[in-house]
């Protein structure tokens, strides 16, 4: 349980957020901030409140979408620069790896 809470409580390299805020719209309060609350001299009502909590939410997913399309950007490019591609042309000599095995024969059976 302890676990799962923290790791809800970590911010996502991806999103740049933690899951409680995308999730909630707001950090949960750990123990300190329980022992020792923030005193709010302000109270709102309930609609506020609401109405904050949507407008919070809604800015978090969308700067986590725009955060996330830089992100697989980059991993995209990373991902490329490792990528060999081999030009094949007419003519050249290729392996094919036949995986589907005919009916009525065990494929540990049928040769390599």
């Amino acid at each position: 349980m302890y676990i799962a809470g923290a790791l809800r409580a970590l911010v996502n390299r991806s999103t740049g957020f933690t899951a409680n805020m995308l999730m909630l719209g707001r950090e949960v309060n750990i123990p300190a901030q329980l022992m020792f609350p923030h005193v709010s001299a302000r109270r709102e009502d309930h609609a506020e409140y609401v109405s904050t909590l949507i407008e919070n939410i809604q800015q978090a997913h969308d700067t986590a979408r725009r955060t996330l399309k830089t992100s697989m950007k980059r991993m995209k490019r990373n991902y490329d620069l490792r990528v060999l591609q081999r030009p094949y042309a007419e003519g050249d000599i290729v392996y094919i790896l036949d995986t589907g095995v005919l009916k009525g024969k065990c494929k540990k059976l049928c040769s390599p």
